[in-house]
């Protein structure tokens, strides 16, 4: 049995999993997006930004394995989530060693009575303003009935605020004794939010390979 506390092996000698290996694979890295027309680094998920769903069932036991390419040490939170007896996959500093550079961590939680809509995202410094968060699906187990008819469909709606500089740069800037002033915008599934008089309606397209959900303004 692996030692969850030390369950850390050097990225350079591990092959990338196969698609059809048991658990979660979760690869951090960073990317460029450009929300506002001027290109930005972002903490992505999979390559993807928010990063990729986590569909799972209630009282199944979720295993997690995260692989941190960026250049500083990395945390992720499933905010919601009970951890019972189990604080330390809780992914927050202090409870949780930090994954460092270029090395994994492999979390394993349930949902234990728990439906609903949850996310995760990033615990240290101010990596959260840069991306880095995706959302979480707990869905009821199928011998439990629950009191509402089945969903039509289901879409994943991360709203966030976007200062326009890397959350590094954020950290120095906090690290100063400045304070944050107003956001330069807010995105919507990292999209930037309409200028005003136009619509506020979205356009949800499902991915066809992932089974994702995008959006666009109309």
């Amino acid at each position: 049995m692996v030692n969850t506390l030390a369950a850390k092996v050097r990225l350079a000698s591990l092959p990338t999993p196969p698609p059809a290996s048991p658990g979660i694979f979760l690869k951090v890295t960073y990317g460029t997006i450009s929300p506002f027309g001027v290109p930005q680094q972002v903490i992505m998920i999979n390559n993807q930004f928010p990063g990729p769903v986590i569909n799972c069932t209630s009282n199944n036991n979720i295993v997690v394995n995260v692989f941190n390419h960026l250049d500083v040490p990395f945390l992720l939170s499933w905010n919601g989530i009970q951890q019972r007896k189990n604080s330390w996959q809780e992914g927050m500093p202090r409870t949780s060693c930090p994954i460092l550079p270029r090395q994994n961590f492999t979390y394993k939680w349930q949902p234990k009575d728990q439906i609903g809509t949850f996310f995760y995202y990033p615990t240290i410094g101010t990596q959260k303003a840069a991306g880095g968060y995706g959302p979480i699906r707990v869905h009821s187990r199928a011998l439990i009935p629950v009191p509402f008819d089945p969903p039509a469909n289901e879409f994943d709606v991360l709203i966030s605020d976007w200062y326009g500089i890397g959350h590094k740069e954020l950290a120095r800037f906090l690290d100063s004794g400045r304070h944050l002033t107003r956001s330069r915008g807010v995105i919507i599934n990292g999209l930037r939010q309409p200028s005003l008089g136009t619509s506020l309606c979205l356009a949800w397209r499902p991915a066809k390979s992932t089974g994702t959900v995008s959006a666009t303004w109309v």
